[in-house]
């Protein structure tokens, strides 16, 4: 079971980070993620619904048994899952790679932040938050941070105009907490699109 309170982890990250609009609410949280876990999708799996109370803020939903992706190739493999989410016209938010589970094929686990959205911005927002987790997982292998954006780009269909959406000004707060050599990385990769 799932049960959504009030958060002052997202009430703390909705004011900080104002480039996606993060929400505090319990009630809009778990609305999200329904409306996430609802959707018809045919590239990406996600836990069954089996029950829900808007009264109590809770959703059970069928146990997924996976494990988080940890290789190059599963980590690789989660831009195919974003492209998938994104070509279906919601975005994210919340894309720490412990979102995902992998289980004969990409499941998404956490989706309470997950909006309808087609702007370009807040799919760079997406892929810029898991270039973050990625940059602490290999924070002392630059080699394999970078081997695995190279592989997450490609899976994923990167264009020039979402890179540039990926190092936008918009995002400097959370550019910044990057490791300065990763963050490097990340621009380079990004201007070469």
């Amino acid at each position: 079971m799932l049960r959504f309170k009030r958060s002052a982890e997202w009430y703390f990250i909705s004011s900080m980070f104002r480039p996606f609009p993060y929400v505090a609410s319990a009630t809009t949280r778990m609305s999200r993620e329904l409306e996430f876990m609802t959707y018809p999708w045919r590239k990406i799996k996600v836990p069954k619904i089996i029950d829900f109370d808007v009264k109590d803020k809770c959703v059970i939903r069928e146990f997924v048994d996976g494990k988080p992706p940890e290789t190059e190739e599963e980590l690789i493999s989660i831009g195919i899952a974003l492209r998938e989410i994104h070509d279906n016209r919601f975005v994210m938010g919340d894309t720490k790679f412990e979102n995902f589970l992998i289980n004969e094929g990409v499941y998404v686990i956490d989706a309470e932040e997950a909006i309808v959205s087609t702007e370009p911005a807040l799919r760079g927002w997406d892929i810029l938050v898991f270039f973050l987790f990625v940059s602490y997982k290999y924070i002392q292998d630059l080699k394999t941070f970078e081997k695995v954006l190279l592989g997450f780009l490609e899976t994923y269909g990167a264009s020039r105009d979402i890179a540039t959406h990926i190092v936008s000004l918009r995002n400097v707060q959370l550019l910044s907490l990057f490791p300065p050599l990763h963050l490097t990385t990340v621009r380079k990769i990004t201007s070469e699109l």
